[in-house]
């Protein structure tokens, strides 16, 4: 996340004391956690004044009752602006639905913003670490039983057990030295793709892909798409959740739809190949 960066986890009965937190009134975004009739809800929020909007939350209005707040906020003026935050919203809204751990209270999917290429990478690093705070601090929202993986972080061990508003401000340097995120975009296709801490090549949720394969496809990738297409994991040609590849090229081709390099073919945020980045 930005170094500016503030979370905060706070449960709903201390909410009246939260008004003392640093930045709590600023631009955020927010997950509410609760259970309703056995089972594990959250709702995706973003606001300009956080406080505010939290107390809003009430069950009159809402139809349930929250018990926990995680709050992200930034120190600095500007990190979190009105388009950062609807995208990180946005993106937030995508992956929890797509792993179907929590139910969602959302009443309709969030809108995004237009951003650019860089921007987006600081908000998908931003997103990456979200994930990271959220399994230490036990929501398992991004979690599968195909993808097991639990990702420890350097924060404090107690820190689910915290019964007021906790500030976790622990750098995540190590994960940020291992992690980039690319893009591949031309006619029918906007894709991204994050290269995670243990080396593989995550198209992610959301991500566009060609209607059409070539012959020069490899029929394991055609089987692949069509396989994806019967679980729903792919929906007119948009990617309903993130999808795992091993290298680079078989994850450009899965995306294109014929026989590419794709070390050459994804580029960050500044048009720089993969290849190059990665050397």
């Amino acid at each position: 996340m930005y170094k500016s960066s503030i979370t905060y986890k706070i449960p709903k009965d201390k909410l009246g004391l939260s008004a003392e937190l640093d930045y709590i009134a600023t631009p955020g975004i927010y997950l509410l956690f609760g259970k309703d009739a056995r089972e594990k809800f959250v709702y995706v929020g973003e606001a300009e004044d956080v406080y505010k909007r939290l107390s809003q939350h009430t069950p009159d209005k809402d139809n349930y009752l929250w018990d926990e707040a995680l709050v992200f906020v930034s120190s600095k003026k500007g990190d979190l602006d009105k388009a950062r935050i609807k995208y990180l919203e946005n993106r937030l809204y995508d992956l929890i639905a797509a792993h179907k751990n929590y139910l969602l209270k959302n009443r309709n999917e969030p809108s995004n913003s237009v951003l650019s290429a860089a921007t987006e990478e600081t908000l998908e690093n931003i997103i990456l670490d979200i994930k990271q705070i959220t399994e230490v601090l036990g929501y398992k929202l991004f979690t599968t039983e195909n993808n097991p993986k639990r990702i420890k972080a350097n924060l404090p061990t107690n820190s689910s057990q915290t019964a007021i508003p906790k500030k976790v401000t622990e750098p995540l340097t190590k994960l940020k030295q291992a992690r980039y995120i690319f893009y591949l975009k031309e006619k029918g296709v906007n894709a991204k793709c994050i290269v995670d801490t243990n080396g593989d090549y995550i198209v992610t949720v959301g991500s566009v892909i060609s209607k059409e394969v070539t012959k020069s496809l490899p029929d394991k990738l055609k089987k692949m798409r069509k396989t994806a297409v019967k679980q729903g994991k792919i929906k007119a040609n948009r990617l309903t959740e993130d999808i795992s590849f091993k290298s680079a090229s078989t994850a450009a081709k899965f995306v294109v739809g014929y026989s590419i390099n794709g070390r050459k073919a994804w580029k960050d945020g500044n048009g720089r190949e993969l290849g190059e980045v990665l050397a």
